[in-house]
């Protein structure tokens, strides 16, 4: 018979957080290395010589715009899914972003 070995919610809360952090790096680090490839192979046929610059400049602003979510994830913070979204959905906005980094900050 299986062993029923309940857990508390601390630990709960922890196991989760540790596994939405796991996940928000693997995203991040998926995203810049198919954002940084697509240049690449889209600036194979050209002969002007810019696509390092170019795609050294897309990596910079993405880096910059999820820099949030990125200071969330290696804190691990508590509300990293949730900085992620807010990042993702209202940072445009600049005040989302702002709030989104405030809030990666914050214990």
């Amino acid at each position: 018979m299986l062993d029923q070995n309940p857990i508390n919610q601390d630990e709960f809360d922890k196991l989760r957080s540790e596994i939405l952090t796991a996940m928000m790096k693997r995203f991040l680090f998926t995203t810049a290395a198919l954002l940084a490839a697509t240049p690449a192979f889209a600036a194979s046929s050209s002969s002007d010589g810019n696509a390092g610059l170019g795609l050294i400049l897309i990596v910079m602003l993405i880096a910059g715009y999820f820099f949030p979510s990125i200071i969330a994830a290696f804190r691990s913070h508590k509300n990293t899914l949730a900085i992620f979204l807010l990042n993702l959905f209202l940072g445009w906005t600049g005040l989302g972003w702002l709030g989104a980094l405030v809030w990666s900050a914050a214990n």
